[in-house]
C-alpha cells in the first residue's frame, strides 16, 4: 500500500529500524542463547518493521479489519482442525507420507478458496493482481 503512493522513505526507515533491533539483539541474544537468540533477533527485527509500516499504513487509510480479521481467524481454525484430522492418517512410508502432505496441502488450499470466494474477502480490484484472479472472478459471479 506503501510502494502505490511512493512513500519509500518509510520503508527504508522500517527496515533500517528492524536490522538495527535485529543487530543489536543478536549482538545481546546469540552470545547467551545461541540459534533460540538469533531466532528471536530475527523474529524481533521484523516486528519492528512490521510494526512502522501498520502505523504508517494506518494514518493514510481508513481500513476496517475487524471483519476480515474475524473471519480469516474462522478460516485459520477450520483449516488447522482439517489438517489434524488429516495428520491422523497413518503414514508409514515416504511414499504415504507425500500422499498425507499433497491430501493436506490440497484441503487447505480448497478451505482458503472456499473462505475468499464466499466470504468475499477480497474486493474486485485486489483478485485481478492474483494468478488467475479473473478467472475467479468470473466464476463468483455465477
Amino acid at each position: 500500500m506503501l510502494q502505490v503512493t511512493e512513500q519509500y522513505m518509510i520503508q527504508a526507515l522500517g527496515v533500517a529500524a528492524g536490522l538495527i533491533v535485529k543487530i543489536v539483539f543478536n549482538i545481546i541474544l546469540v552470545t547467551q542463547f545461541d540459534v533460540f537468540g538469533a531466532a528471536v533477533a530475527t523474529v524481533s527485527g521484523l516486528a519492528v518493521y512490521t510494526c512502522l509500516l501498520h502505523s504508517s499504513i494506518h494514518k493514510r487509510y481508513t481500513l476496517t479489519m475487524r471483519s476480515f480479521i474475524i473471519k480469516w481467524v474462522i478460516v485459520l481454525i477450520t483449516m488447522s482442525a482439517a489438517l489434524q484430522i488429516v495428520c491422523l492418517i497413518p503414514a508409514a512410508t515416504r511414499v504415504s507420507a507425500l500422499v498425507v502432505s499433497l491430501i493436506g496441502v490440497a484441503l487447505g488450499v480448497m478451505i482458503v478458496i472456499t473462505a475468499l470466494t464466499k466470504w468475499k474477502l477480497l474486493m474486485k480490484q485486489e483478485w485481478t493482481y492474483l494468478p488467475f484472479g479473473d478467472k475467479v472472478i468470473d466464476l463468483m459471479k455465477e
